[in-house]
């Protein structure tokens, strides 16, 4: 498979290189446009076949230029006019169009770039010697454009015909001796050339190094505290880890009407007169007054005065009878009987023949029984009312303290520390008792008080015991500070929290004694260097450069966020760094 890589005019080397490392393909080509940046230098071409080769791409490069083609051929590398040329030529087609540069000139194929590589050699060290390589590098398959033949002639691809070659006649040795002096002019020439473009190429490009050092963050706690919010405090007190709490004062009241439960009964006993009957022949029988008789539902009556019951005559017989005046023992409606009701009497009586045969009998109905009630106010419904109204007091309170709008703006009620005065009654409740009626009215008036705290406040203090905990010689990590406030314990009208506090602190480092420490070292020895100030990530191009610049302007250190928590990406053992102006390659990760 191959793969078409477009380049834009202004994109640098290491654009082109992270262009074929990401390649798919095996084989790739490089397609530049004239006036490419990349095609500006051999050494370009040289580290693009470098990547390529290291990363195991076949590349071809694509260019309109014919000094283009030429230096990509002068470092190895298959080079064609289109990119219609190197697909048909990657398919194994012979072009059907040489192609053109952008003069119009024809296009070489990849065998004739290879011969013009060796053109531009030529042409350069016949600079020299007086433009003998302008004539070489015709000879190699490239010609010279229409310009003086001087060193900085720009040499395009010509096609290669065959030449007749005259016979040459030997060489004197006089004739060999100066053409052997010349040789090593040019000789020397081309090597102090190479060292040259050497020099500014190494000063351009090679080799640079970026390093980041991430401090390692330092846990700072935690701090755990105990603050104190005091309403009797005035400020805050750092030293004493106290803070000022306010009492919240509120104002109650309730009211009510309320029945009375008690009840005032008068009632009077039901009278009657009761008869007795005697079967006792042989003497009066006397009938105290208290003696009792009762109906046979069990409502009993007394007798309220002594009779004397007559003798029975035997012939003809003739019971003795007496009538005695009656009282229900119970009050009320209930001693109201009908006629004939009352038929008992006590064994006593019975035991002297009084009755014994004949049941005790009221001829009339008893009556006079009566009951009446009457409703009072009791002890216990002003208790009860008491009680009501200072639960009333009590849920207002409880209301108030959940309610934000009746406390101080931005603070919070602990209801552990409500307290409420005594209540005030309207009306002296004693005054109340034993009063005749159906209801009463009865009103309390108090007043409450609860600690409310600014929590922000215990907060603020953490903040800045924390704050004060930073050691030597470290700085504060940014929005590092941690702080949980625990559920405030009431002790008394106070409330104490328990609060734990934690910050990061970084360790503080001098970019110029890094780089003094690093300068000249191999990359693992300058990573075990800086290894104790944090974690550190060094970026190096070209990817085979094993020291660390000791250059200034070829060093960049950088001290890296401690916040930031995700690894660079790496590919294959490589750790990939996005840095101003440098490629993005690294030899090692962390």
């Amino acid at each position: 498979m191959a793969g078409i890589i477009y380049l834009d005019i202004d994109d640098e080397i290491t654009s082109a290189a992270t262009r074929i490392r990401d390649a798919k393909d095996a084989r790739v080509a490089l397609v530049l446009p004239a006036g490419s940046r990349v095609a500006t230098s051999r050494i370009n071409f040289r580290l693009l076949a470098r990547e390529a080769q290291s990363r195991r791409r076949q590349l071809s490069i694509v260019a309109p230029e014919g000094s283009a083609r030429s230096l990509a051929a002068s470092a190895g590398l298959p080079a064609y006019s289109s990119v219609t040329e190197y697909e048909e030529a990657a398919a194994g087609r012979k072009p059907s169009t040489s192609g053109a540069d952008s003069n119009g000139s024809p296009g070489p194929s990849a065998e004739g770039d290879a011969l013009g590589a060796a053109g531009v050699a030529a042409g350069v060290a016949g600079g020299v010697a007086g433009g003998g390589g302008i004539r070489a590098a015709a000879r190699g398959g490239l010609r010279a454009a229409d310009s003086p033949a001087t060193d900085s002639a720009i040499l395009t691809p010509v096609p290669r015909e065959p030449e007749a070659r005259p016979a040459r006649p030997l060489p004197t040795i006089e004739g060999g001796r100066r053409r052997g002096r010349a040789g090593l002019f040019v000789l020397i020439g081309l090597l102090a050339l190479g060292l040259v473009v050497a020099g500014v190429a190494g000063y351009l490009l090679l080799p640079s190094a970026s390093i980041v050092v991430t401090p390692h963050a330092e846990t700072i706690g935690p701090l755990q505290l105990s603050v104190r919010a005091d309403p009797a405090a005035i400020g805050v007190d750092p030293a004493g880890d106290v803070v000022p709490a306010q009492p919240a004062t509120i104002p109650l009241s309730a009211s009510g009407d309320f029945p009375a439960t008690g009840t005032k009964v008068k009632e009077t006993k039901a009278t009657g007169i009761v008869r007795f009957t005697s079967r006792n022949t042989a003497s009066r029988v006397r009938i105290p007054a208290g003696t009792q008789v009762s109906t046979g539902s069990g409502i009993v009556f007394v007798t309220t005065q002594d009779v004397i019951v007559p003798k029975a005559v035997f012939i003809p017989p003739t019971p003795g009878i007496a009538n005695a005046p009656i009282t229900a023992v119970v009050a009320g409606t209930a001693g109201n009987v009908p006629a004939g009701s009352i038929t008992h009497v006590s064994t006593s009586v019975q035991a002297q023949l009084v009755n014994s045969d004949d049941p005790v009998n009221n001829e009339q109905p008893t009556g006079g029984g009566t009951r009446k009630e009457t409703q009072v106010v009791q002890r216990k419904d002003v208790d009860t009312a008491m009680a009501t109204l200072k639960k009333s007091l009590a849920d207002q309170l409880a209301a108030a303290i959940s309610d934000p709008g009746r406390l101080p703006a931005g603070s919070t009620a602990f209801p552990d520390t409500k307290s409420m005065t005594v209540p005030t009654p309207t009306v002296d409740p004693t005054t109340l008792i034993g009063k005749e009626v159906a209801t009463f009215s009865l009103g309390l008036a108090a007043s409450g008080t609860v600690t409310t705290v600014d929590e922000a406040q215990v907060e603020q203090l953490a903040q800045q015991k924390v704050r004060g905990s930073v050691s030597p010689g470290r700085d504060l990590v940014a929005d590092s500070v941690s702080v949980k406030v625990g559920a405030g314990h009431v002790e008394g009208s106070a409330v104490t929290f328990p609060v734990s506090a934690t910050a990061r602190q970084l360790r503080r480092l001098d970019l110029n004694d890094l780089k003094k420490q690093v300068k000249g070292r191999t990359i693992e020895d300058a990573r075990s260097v800086l290894s104790q100030y944090g974690d550190v990530r060094i970026d190096v191009w070209p990817s085979f450069v094993t020291t660390i610049p000791s250059f200034d302007f070829r060093l960049d250190v950088r001290i890296g966020s401690a916040s930031a928590e995700a690894a660079p990406p790496t590919v294959g053992g490589l750790t990939l760094v996005p840095t101003t102006g440098r490629p993005a390659i690294a030899r090692s990760s962390r």
